[in-house]
């Protein structure tokens, strides 16, 4: 196993989205923070369970490398539910035949 397999692919992505940043800054502005404080509190976790999970003679079954697939799991879904769609998406959407419909079906009455 060699660290550079794993760091390099961690470092390069982190270089692409700073370079997408730069390139784009409004991009950076449609996130929703607290979803993507959600997703960094998991992918910390996945970090830890990581680094826990190189040690294989204290983690037999593998237990710390299922945490790190789970919790990285939870952080895509929090970073991807982070970002807001563009105002663009949105108009479309309220006007689409789908939404008419909608308004016309019959409504559940609440207990």
């Amino acid at each position: 196993w060699k660290i550079e397999c794993t760091i390099a692919p961690i470092v390069l992505a982190i270089v692409v989205m700073l370079l997408h940043a730069a390139w784009k800054p409004a991009h950076f502005r449609r996130l929703r923070n607290r979803a993507m404080a959600k997703g960094w509190c998991a992918m910390g976790c996945a970090f830890v369970c990581f680094a826990l999970g190189l040690d294989e003679r204290n983690d037999p079954i593998r237990a710390m490398h299922g945490g790190w697939h789970i919790f990285g799991s939870v952080a895509f879904f929090f970073f991807f539910d982070s970002v807001s769609p563009p105002p663009a998406a949105l108009a479309d959407a309220a006007n689409s035949p789908a939404s008419e419909h909608a308004a016309d079906a019959p409504r559940r009455k609440s207990s």
